[in-house]
């Protein structure tokens, strides 16, 4: 697999992170929760600003994240149980909750039996960030949240409206169309924020070539093809020097596909041929991940 370059510098983001710090400092210090709802396109750089948030934050914060998957039965509270996860590691819940919070999420992240209408879900929720945010501010990081139930997203405004006495910032993370299912979000209050990552300029793009390149120079007419193929997208650019870094670029006849779906495709295929004797069954499932990222991008 390709791990993302979370390390690379951040490159023509630095208003919004400003911002992003900011609403997190309202937070921390009027001690009532915020929401920063995050649009862009796939790739565009929603998750490199939240990872730099967290850097920012980390010494005085707690941050955890929550994923929206866009497929599977049963997931309204995915994020939940990955968020419960990660704070079960840092935290005694235990002694940190009653009994009956404690109860209701163990039923809703599927490690217990009990039973609870959607208002007490909502209110043990609630409960466990606020006891998270009394040890230290919380920031809750939410991603892919257009691929929620809105059961899920009816949970973010409970918590936004209804926690006291809580430094808590949720950062959303969404594609530009969430807003035609939650147009609230976008409203002009003050516990509300919206930020708008574009695509980076040619300058942006350029700079971000030399950061991830910076140990093997690319020839002036591949990094010319890049940077348009690219059209601005990060990730794009990850994945296409990757992808040359595997393959050695130094013959100037390299391809560079002309899309983020036919570069994910020459990964797919890449991937097979490195692995012959996966068997039908890895193909199949190989071919549908293709399936679904094409999809997805």
């Amino acid at each position: 697999g390709f791990a993302r370059r979370l390390e690379s510098p951040l490159i023509g983001r630095r208003e919004e992170l400003e911002r992003l710090v900011d609403v997190y400092k309202q937070a921390r210090d009027s001690r009532m929760p915020r929401l920063c709802t995050i649009l862009a396109a796939p790739g565009v750089g929603k998750s490199r600003l939240t990872a730099e948030l967290a850097t920012h934050v980390d010494v005085e914060a707690t941050v955890l994240l929550g994923r929206c998957l866009s497929y599977g039965e049963g997931i309204t509270y995915w994020p939940l149980v990955e968020i419960v996860q990660q704070a079960e590691e840092r935290f005694p819940l235990a002694d940190m909750l009653a009994e009956r919070p404690r109860e209701l999420l163990e039923t809703l992240t599927g490690t217990g039996h009990g039973g609870g209408s959607t208002e007490e879900a909502f209110w043990a929720v609630r409960k466990l960030f606020e006891a998270l945010a009394r040890e230290r501010p919380l920031v809750i990081v939410l991603d892919d949240v257009h691929w929620a139930e809105a059961t899920f997203l009816d949970l973010v405004e409970h918590v936004l409206e209804f926690a006291e006495d809580t430094p808590l910032l949720l950062v959303a993370l969404a594609r530009p169309e969430f807003l035609d299912e939650r147009p609230l979000w976008a409203s002009h209050r003050d516990d509300l924020t919206l930020i708008r990552l574009k695509p980076l300029s040619d300058e942006q793009t350029e700079a971000l070539i030399d950061a991830l390149a910076a140990d093997a120079p690319l020839p002036d007419e591949i990094r010319r093809r890049i940077g348009v193929a690219s059209a601005g997208n990060p990730l794009f650019l990850e994945q296409m020097l990757a992808m040359l870094s595997g393959n050695g670029h130094a013959d100037g006849d390299v391809a560079v596909p002309p899309t983020i779906q036919a570069l994910l495709a020459a990964r797919i295929d890449e991937l097979i041929a490195k692995r012959p004797h996966a068997g039908a069954g890895g193909q199949d499932l190989l071919v549908r991940a293709w399936r679904r990222m094409a999809e997805d991008s």
